[in-house]
């Protein structure tokens, strides 16, 4: 009992939209997902509103940080101490900007590049200047 008014236009036309096609909730290849673009919006207000912020600690761990002593306040219910100090560690400082860009960019992806082996490409190098050691990156 098959339907002869029935023809394979008509079966086709009945399938799912692909991606990228309209009538399809999805997204099309290439696009960011909506909460991963959210997220990574986030990511980048966090790390802008606290900029000043971000590069004292940096500063703090490249350059190290001396030990603190409280003077001990009893009226205020302030104990005595020594706050242990940091030692400087320029490698640590460059680790963490390093994971604080890739948590606020996308993280770039290494292409191979081809060229001539007679004219080499240039590539740029970033000097930077931390607790006033030069560190090349």
């Amino acid at each position: 009992m098959s339907n002869p008014e029935l023809t394979i236009d008509d079966v086709e036309d009945k399938r799912k939209p692909r991606v990228g096609e309209p009538g399809n909730p999805g997204k099309a290849r290439g696009l960011v997902n909506k909460t991963t673009r959210e997220m990574r919006e986030i990511a980048m207000k966090i790390v802008s509103d606290n900029h000043e912020n971000i590069a004292r600690w940096l500063l703090e761990v490249a350059e190290g940080k001396p030990s603190q002593v409280i003077v001990p306040q009893p009226e205020l219910g302030i104990p005595g101490g020594i706050i242990p100090g940091v030692d400087p560690d320029p490698a640590k400082a460059i680790d963490l900007l390093v994971k604080i860009a890739e948590f606020a960019a996308p993280k770039a992806t290494r292409t191979p590049v081809a060229g001539d082996p007679d004219s080499p490409a240039l590539l740029p190098v970033v000097n930077l200047t931390i607790g006033g050691k030069k560190v090349d990156v």
